[in-house]
């Protein structure tokens, strides 16, 4: 059986692993290749990690922090985000099970789809997997082409709290019992081969590789992480986002990169009535599926090219492995405690010898 240990940290210094039982898989072989290639592309193992905690306080916290970026980016000069587009707390009645507030839901998707531009218009990572934005426009937005560190900071993390805030104005956090703690973790993206030559860590993902994607397990699953810029299908639909069908902006996941993702979430949710939950114990069914396939039929998906029943549009991630290492009595006081990532060892494939873990989410 071969091991995915995650090593974390608390503020005293202390470290704890979690270790993960990876498949027999072949995608597995494929990514521990790829993960055993950016250990060897510096003389270090260079992680960038972010994680979240989901809860009713940290929804209402993310949302006025979403807010203030918005405004301290337009303070800048450099870039003009609608005020339409700032949201307001709200109302998560509750006499319907299902539903919060998704009358701002909209909001979320246009923001996205600023972070999305701005960030490729301004990268100059050749390595990033996207799609033509030529000529492309959301109402309103405007950037001037300046841009530094702070700026994409900022920005990102308008990425971040748009997801974050999806499952608190969907009223997912009005349980007061509910937590959800969620890593990704990433290793080098690319190495140097000479001359000031880069070579992508990545290999591409194939039709038997898209089959062994499912839905997302709510505890201790690894996951190949998405690392795409912007929505695949799968997510335009749970967003409720044709836009993205008409725009041709989905963005479909085409490599094994080295980015895994893990989840502990204590509760599972019910979808509401003709929608389809991404997150629950058992994989998707048939039923599902026709719900997902229709919503691409009714929304031009075929006419704007998209082959939506092939095996890159299938819904879910990719499972790597899963740890029974924690429960739902102690894996609150784990996180609490041993918040960060410290470093990743694969037993007998890639130990590496000194780390460099860094955080990307820190506060604005």
């Amino acid at each position: 059986m071969k091991n995915f240990n995650i090593y974390f940290s608390s503020k005293e210094g202390k470290i704890e692993k979690l270790v993960y039982d990876l498949y027999d898989t072949e995608v597995v072989d494929k990514f521990l290749k790829v993960w055993k290639q950016s250990d060897n592309s510096y003389e270090e193992q260079r992680l960038n990690w972010f994680s979240k905690v989901e809860s009713l306080d940290a929804g209402r916290k993310k949302l006025e922090s979403l807010n203030d970026i918005i405004k301290k980016l337009n303070a800048t000069g450099h870039v003009k985000i609608p005020k339409r587009l700032l949201l307001n707390q709200p109302n998560l009645s509750k006499k319907n099970p299902y539903y919060g507030d998704l009358t701002q839901h909209w909001k979320l998707n246009e923001l996205h789809e600023i972070f999305e531009l701005w960030s490729l218009d301004t990268s100059d990572d050749v390595d990033l997997d996207h799609r033509d934005i030529q000529g492309e426009e959301i109402e309103g937005f405007e950037h001037y082409g300046y841009f530094n560190d702070e700026m994409k900071s900022m920005f990102e993390h308008i990425n971040w709290y748009v997801h974050d805030l999806e499952w608190y104005l969907r009223g997912t956090l009005r349980d007061p019992d509910f937590k959800d703690y969620f890593y990704v973790v990433r290793n080098s993206w690319r190495r140097e081969i000479g001359g000031g030559e880069f070579e992508t860590n990545a290999i591409k993902l194939t039709d038997d590789d898209f089959n062994q994607m499912e839905r997302v397990r709510p505890w201790g699953y690894l996951n190949l992480d998405f690392a795409t810029v912007g929505k695949d299908m799968s997510h335009a639909f749970r967003t409720k986002d044709p836009v993205l069908i008409e725009r041709q902006n989905i963005a479909q996941q085409k490599y094994i990169r080295p980015a895994v993702n893990l989840k502990f979430q204590n509760k599972v949710f019910p979808a509401p009535p003709g929608e389809v939950k991404f997150i629950g114990e058992e994989d998707f069914t048939k039923e599902e599926y026709d719900i997902y396939y229709k919503w691409c039929k009714d929304n031009g998906a075929t006419k704007y090219g998209y082959d939506y029943k092939s095996p890159p549009y299938n819904m879910g991630r990719i499972p790597l492995g899963e740890t029974k290492d924690l429960t739902t009595e102690n894996f609150d006081d784990f996180f609490d405690e041993f918040s960060e990532v410290h470093h990743v060892e694969v037993p007998k494939i890639s130990v590496p010898k000194t780390f460099i873990s860094l955080s990307d989410k820190g506060s604005h």
